[in-house]
């Protein structure tokens, strides 16, 4: 297995079930292992930070 994914997700869900407004998410069809993905850690639960 490659260990791709999809991430997608509108603003409105979002913001309605994450929480998290202004989030600046670009929907990804394909991640790969070494892009950049948004994450939602225990230090800001209300923002996106992003990590390979």
């Amino acid at each position: 297995m490659c260990g791709r994914f999809s991430f997608l997700a509108t603003d409105k869900i979002i913001e309605e079930r994450l929480e998290i407004h202004n989030s600046n998410y670009t929907p990804r069809y394909n991640c790969a292992p070494g892009q950049n993905i948004a994450i939602i850690t225990n230090i800001n639960p209300f923002a996106f930070e992003y990590f390979k």
